[in-house]
C-alpha cells in the first residue's frame, strides 16, 4: 500500500450463488479461490500493519440442522460446533473464520 490502512473490510468470496455452490461441482474452485482470497487479504493486512479488519463470513457455516426451521434458524456464534456446514463453501467459511482468529491472536490484527 502507499499508504496506511488502519482498516480493512473483507466482504469478497467465490460463491456464485446457490445454484452454483450446492451442486458439488464447483467445490474444488470455491474453496480454492475464497480461501486464496483470506490468506492473501490477511497476509498482506499483516505484512502493511492493518490495525483491524472484519470478515464477513456465511449463514452456510452453520450446520445444517440449525437452518432448517425458517422461523427459527439457530445461528449464533455458540452453535456453529459441532460443525456440519451444509456446502464445501461453509467448510471454507469455517477455515477463514479460525483463521481470522488465529491472525487476531498472534499478529493482533
Amino acid at each position: 500500500f502507499d499508504r496506511k490502512i488502519n482498516e480493512v473490510y473483507q466482504l469478497a468470496a467465490d460463491m456464485g450463488g446457490a445454484g452454483y455452490i450446492f451442486t458439488g461441482d464447483h467445490d474444488a474452485v470455491v474453496m480454492h479461490n475464497s480461501a486464496l482470497c483470506n490468506l492473501n487479504m490477511l497476509e498482506a493486512s499483516r505484512i502493511n500493519g492493518v490495525d483491524k479488519i472484519f470478515y464477513s463470513s456465511s449463514a452456510c457455516m452453520y450446520p445444517e440442522y440449525n437452518q432448517l426451521d425458517p422461523d427459527n434458524p439457530k445461528c449464533s456464534e455458540d452453535s456453529a460446533y459441532p460443525a456440519a456446514p451444509d456446502s464445501e463453501y461453509g467448510w471454507e467459511k469455517l477455515f477463514s473464520e479460525r483463521l481470522y482468529l488465529s491472525y487476531m491472536r498472534n499478529y493482533g490484527m
